[in-house]
C-alpha cells in the first residue's frame, strides 16, 4: 500500500493485469484478499469515463435492472410450471452468481466487478432486514402460544432426526479436507444439521395456497408446527453466533433483554399511543410509516451491535406492532419493494457464494454428492412421517404429504448457511453442496404432492351431498360464503329461517372470501387466527379488519340467540381466479350439504343502489359460476335486492309470529326438487309461511291422459320423480297449516311470467331451482324452452328472469342448484338414502326413487289441491 498527500490512499497497481483494475493480495482457508484501483472522483462525466462499472452508483442501477428482470423472468417461468417462488428465486441467483454469468469474464469484469460486491452485500443485508420485518407483522403471539399436540409433536420430530443425520453428513463429506480450521470443524456439522431442521412458514404458506391445501387440517398442522420449528431455529442460531463471536454470554444476555423490552414495554406503549391518539381513526400518515421504517433499521443496528443477527431487531419490532390498520398500511406502502427489488439482491449473493465447479472438481466422488443430498432430502420426510402416523394417528398418505410439506426449505435455512459463511465456518466447497440440497428439497415438494395427494384426494370424491339425502333429524352443514360484512345480515337471515333446533341443528362455516395481494405471509396469520376466538376482548379488535370483526360479531350474536346452531369462522386468502377452488375444497373437508353464496345484481337490473363493501360484480359472478360448476355438494345463490325481510318475533304470550312469506316456483328438475327439499326443512319453523306452487305443462297432461310413452326415457323418469317427489313433499305438509300447495297448467313461458308476477309481490324470498339446460343452450324442460337468456345465465332461466324483471323486486331470490353441476341426482355409492319423504336405492344397478306409501286417491296432476288434501 503506499500512501499520497497523507490523506488518500490507493492500491500498488503495479502487478495489476492488463485490463483488470485489481489483484489478488492473499489466500488462505475461505479468506481471499484482493486490492482493486479506486477511483475517489470523477471529473469528466459518466460519458467521457472508460467504463461506466468505475462509477457505483450507475452500476449498481445496472446490476439491480439486470438481477430484477433476471429474477422476475424465472418466476414467471416458474410460475407456469406450478413450482415455488422461493426456489425460483434461488435458481435466479445461482444463475447470476458464480455458477453462471459471473464466471464468464464478461460477466466478472462488467456486470459483477469485485469492487462493487460490497455494495450489493449491503443493500441485500438491508433488504433481508426490511423483510423480516414484514415477516414478523405476518406473526401473532397468541396462535402460537395454543399451538396443538399434534402441530408441537411434528415440530419436535423435525429436530430430532435432521439435526444429528445433518452433522454426520457434514463430518462424512467433509471428512480429512476440513484443515487447520478448528472452528469449521466444531461449528460447521451444526449449521448444517440446523439448516436441515428449518421449514420457512411464509413459503410454505404460499406453497399451500397454490396446491390449496392452506385449510386443510394437514395445511393447518403444517403451519402451526413451522412457527415452533422456526422459533427453535433462531434461539438456536442466535446462541451459534454468539459463541463464535466469543461473547455469547453478553450476547445471550443482551439479545434476551431486547427481547423481553419488546415484549414486555415497547409493545404496550405502541399500544397505549395508537389507542390514546387514535391517528383520525386509525387513519395513518407518510410520516408514521416513515417513523416505524427508521424503527426497523435502528432495532437491527440494536440487535447487531448485540452480537445477534441484525435481522432478529427488525423481525421484533414487526411483531410486537398490533395487527390492524397499520400492518395493512406498511404492507400495502412497502412490501412489493422490499420483495420484488431488494431482496433479489440476497438471493444474488447467495449465487456469488455458490460455485458448482468446488463440489465437481473430482475432489469428491459423484455417489458421495448424491448420496449427501438424498439423506438431506428423505431425512425429514421420515422423521415428520414416523410422528404423523405412529404418534398422531394420521393416515401413511397424510403422513407423506405432511413430511414433504415440512422438508421447504426457504430463506431461513439461507440464513442459517449464509451466517456460517460470513463467520468462515463453511467453505465454498461446503456452503454450494448444502444450497443445492436445500434448493432441490423446495423444488421437488410440489410435484410430488400434486402427484400423491391430490391425485388420491381427487379419487375419493365419489358423492355430490345434498339436502334431499338428508335425514329429518340430521345435522345440516353448511359452507356459508361472504366477501364484506355487507353481505352477512342477508345470510344470516336465511339461516334463521331454515329451522336451527336441537333435534336438527345447524352446523355453520363462515367463510370469509379476502383477495390475494401478493401478501402470502399474510395467510399463515389469517389461517391460525380463525382457528382461536376471535371475539376477545376491546385489546383484540385490532387483530381483525373492520369487515371480519363485524361479520364474526354478528355470527357470535346469532349462535348465543338461536339454539341448534354452531359457528365456525374461516378466512380464506385467494386470488379470484383460484377463490372457487378454496370453496369446493373447504366444503369437500367438511363435508357440508350445500353452499350459500351471495349475489347482487347491477343497480340498472333491479333499480336499486349497491353496497360499496362488494367485490366487482365480475369477479363475484366468475366466482359464483365456477362453484357451481365444481361443487361436491348442492349450491344456492342469495340475490340480495336491497330488502330487508321482517325477522320473526316472540309475542307477549311467548308465541313465535310469522315473520316470513316464502314461496317456492316448482317446475321440473333435480334442482327444483333440492329447492323443494330446502324449502321443506324451512316449513318445520312456525315462523315461516310457505306456499309451493308447481306449474304443469299442458302437452304433459295430454300425454298422460293419452299413456303416450315414445318421448324420452329420460324425460319421463324426470317426470315420475317430479310426481312421486312433489306428492312425498305434499303429505308431509299436509298438516301444516302455514304451508300452501297449489298446481297451475300453463301452455306457454309467457303464462308461466304472468302467473308469477300476479303472486309473487307478497313474499319475502322466491325459492327456485336453477334447472339444467342442454349444450345447446335450450332448458331441460320443455315449458322454458322460449325463454331467452338477459344478463345472468349463471342463475339458469327463471333465475335471471325474475332478477332481472320487475316481479317482486323487494323479495329476496334464492336460486339453488343440487350437488353436482351436471344436474344429475346424488351419487350415494350404492347406498339407501331416506329422507322422510322417500329413499333413493340401487336395484339391477339402477338408481330408483322410491316415495312413501301412503294411502291417496289416484293422481290427478290438472286438479289444483291445497294443503290439507289427502
Amino acid at each position: 500500500m503506499a500512501t499520497l498527500n497523507d490523506s488518500i490512499v490507493l492500491c500498488n497497481n503495479t502487478n495489476l493485469e492488463p485490463g483488470r483494475d485489481w489483484c489478488l493480495k492473499s489466500k488462505d482457508f475461505n479468506n481471499i484478499v484482493m486490492c482493486y484501483r479506486e477511483s475517489i472522483s470523477e471529473r469528466i462525466g459518466l460519458w467521457q469515463v472508460l467504463s461506466d462499472s468505475h462509477l457505483s452508483v450507475v452500476a449498481f442501477i445496472f446490476q439491480l435492472v439486470f438481477i430484477m428482470f433476471v429474477n422476475h423472468l424465472i418466476i414467471f417461468l416458474f410460475r407456469t410450471l406450478r413450482l415455488p417462488r422461493i426456489a425460483a428465486e434461488i435458481l435466479g441467483g445461482i444463475l447470476l452468481g458464480a455458477s453462471g454469468i459471473a464466471r464468464t469474464s464478461f460477466g466478472f469484469d462488467y456486470i459483477f466487478p469485485q469492487r462493487t460486491i460490497m455494495t450489493l452485500e449491503t443493500v441485500a443485508n438491508l433488504g433481508l432486514l426490511f423483510y423480516m420485518f414484514l415477516v414478523g407483522l405476518e406473526v401473532e403471539i397468541k396462535p402460537i402460544s395454543q399451538t396443538s399436540k399434534e402441530a408441537l409433536t411434528i415440530s419436535m420430530a423435525g429436530f430430532l432426526l435432521p439435526f444429528p443425520v445433518g452433522y454426520a453428513l457434514h463430518c462424512m463429506f467433509v471428512g480429512d479436507n476440513i484443515g487447520v480450521r478448528t472452528d469449521a470443524a466444531t461449528f460447521g456439522p451444526i449449521f448444517w444439521g440446523l439448516a436441515l431442521c428449518t421449514t420457512n412458514f411464509s413459503e410454505l404458506a404460499m406453497i399451500l395456497e397454490d396446491l390449496k391445501l392452506l385449510h386443510t387440517e394437514i395445511g393447518r398442522i403444517a403451519l402451526s408446527a413451522t412457527v415452533v420449528t422456526d422459533g427453535i431455529a433462531w434461539v438456536f442460531l442466535v446462541l451459534l453466533v454468539a459463541t463464535i463471536k466469543d461473547m455469547h454470554v453478553y450476547t445471550v444476555i443482551l439479545g434476551s433483554a431486547f427481547v423481553i423490552f419488546c415484549l414486555l414495554a415497547l409493545r404496550p406503549a405502541i399500544t397505549w399511543y395508537i389507542e390514546q391518539h387514535a391517528i383520525s381513526n386509525y387513519h395513518y400518515e407518510d410520516f408514521h410509516i416513515c417513523f416505524v421504517l427508521t424503527g426497523v433499521v435502528a432495532c437491527g443496528y440494536i440487535t447487531d451491535a448485540c452480537g445477534c443477527h441484525s435481522i432478529l431487531g427488525g423481525f421484533m419490532l414487526g411483531l410486537i406492532i398490533p395487527k390492524g390498520e397499520l400492518k395493512r398500511v406498511l404492507m400495502e406502502k412497502v412490501e412489493d419493494f422490499i420483495s420484488g427489488v431488494l431482496l433479489p439482491l440476497f438471493f444474488l449473493i447467495t449465487g456469488l457464494r455458490t460455485n458448482r465447479q468446488d463440489i465437481f472438481n473430482g475432489q469428491f466422488p459423484i455417489v458421495t454428492i448424491v448420496s449427501v443430498i438424498v439423506l438431506a432430502f428423505v431425512v425429514k420426510i421420515i422423521s415428520t412421517f414416523v410422528a404423523a402416523v405412529f404418534f398422531n394417528k394420521m393416515s401413511p398418505r397424510d403422513g407423506l404429504t405432511l413430511g414433504l410439506l415440512m422438508n421447504t426449505k426457504g430463506l431461513l435455512a439461507l440464513i442459517v448457511i449464509n451466517s456460517a459463511r460470513n463467520e468462515k465456518i463453511l467453505d465454498n466447497t461446503t456452503f454450494t453442496i448444502i444450497i443445492l440440497a436445500i434448493w432441490l428439497m423446495t423444488v421437488v415438494v410440489v410435484p410430488i404432492v400434486t402427484l400423491t395427494h391430490r391425485s388420491f384426494r381427487n379419487s375419493e370424491k365419489c358423492s355430490q351431498r345434498s339436502l334431499i339425502s338428508l335425514q329429518p333429524d340430521s345435522e345440516l352443514r353448511v359452507l356459508a360464503c361472504f366477501h364484506s360484512s355487507h353481505e352477512v345480515s342477508s345470510i344470516i337471515n336465511l339461516l334463521d329461517a331454515s329451522n336451527p333446533t336441537k333435534q336438527s341443528p345447524i352446523f355453520i362455516f363462515a367463510i370469509h372470501l379476502v383477495e390475494n395481494n401478493g401478501r402470502a405471509a399474510a395467510m399463515l396469520i389469517v389461517h391460525d387466527a380463525c382457528r382461536i376466538n376471535v371475539g376477545g376482548d376491546k385489546k383484540d379488535h385490532e387483530l381483525l379488519d373492520s369487515s371480519q370483526h363485524v361479520a364474526t360479531a354478528a355470527f357470535d350474536g346469532f349462535k348465543n340467540k338461536k339454539e341448534g346452531i354452531t359457528v365456525q369462522p374461516l378466512t380464506t386468502v385467494s386470488a379470484y381466479d383460484t377463490m372457487h377452488e378454496d370453496i369446493c375444497n373447504l366444503a369437500e373437508e367438511n363435508r357440508t350439504n350445500i353452499i350459500i353464496l351471495t349475489f347482487q345484481p347491477n343497480a340498472k337490473s333491479t333499480g336499486g343502489g349497491t353496497n360499496p363493501g362488494l367485490i366487482n360484480n365480475h369477479h363475484l359472478r366468475s366466482i359464483n359460476k365456477k362453484v357451481m360448476e365444481k361443487s361436491p355438494c348442492s349450491v344456492a345463490i342469495l340475490v340480495d335486492r336491497g330488502h330487508r325481510p321482517p325477522v320473526a318475533s316472540d309475542s307477549p304470550s311467548g308465541n313465535c309470529q310469522v315473520g316470513h312469506h316464502f314461496m317456492v316456483l316448482f317446475i321440473s328438475g333435480p334442482d327444483d326438487r333440492e329447492a323443494l327439499a330446502y324449502a321443506e326443512r324451512m316449513s318445520r319453523s312456525r315462523t315461516v309461511a310457505l306456499t309451493v306452487m308447481r306449474f304443469i305443462a299442458s302437452d304433459y297432461i295430454d300425454n298422460n291422459r293419452n299413456d303416450d310413452n315414445d318421448g324420452d326415457d329420460r324425460e319421463e323418469k324426470e317426470k315420475a320423480m317430479d310426481d312421486q317427489y312433489f306428492e312425498g313433499f305434499r303429505q308431509k305438509t299436509r298438516d301444516n297449516p302455514l304451508v300452501n300447495v297449489g298446481e297451475v297448467v300453463v301452455n306457454s313461458v309467457e303464462e308461466v311470467v304472468k302467473a308469477i308476477g300476479t303472486m309473487a309481490e307478497e313474499y319475502d324470498i322466491i325459492i327456485v331451482g336453477k334447472g339444467r339446460r342442454s349444450s345447446d343452450g335450450q332448458s331441460s324442460s320443455k315449458m322454458l324452452e322460449g325463454m331467452e337468456w338477459s344478463d345472468y345465465p349463471e342463475l339458469g332461466l327463471l333465475g335471471d328472469a325474475l332478477v332481472c324483471s320487475t316481479i317482486a323486486v323487494s323479495a329476496w331470490i334464492l336460486i339453488v342448484q343440487q350437488g353436482g353441476s351436471n344436474g344429475d341426482d346424488i351419487c350415494w355409492n350404492g347406498q339407501v338414502v331416506d329422507n322422510g319423504s322417500g329413499r333413493l336405492e340401487e336395484k339391477l344397478g339402477h338408481t330408483i326413487w322410491q316415495p312413501l306409501r301412503v294411502e291417496t286417491p289416484e293422481f290427478t296432476p290438472f286438479v289444483s289441491r291445497s294443503s290439507s288434501c289427502c
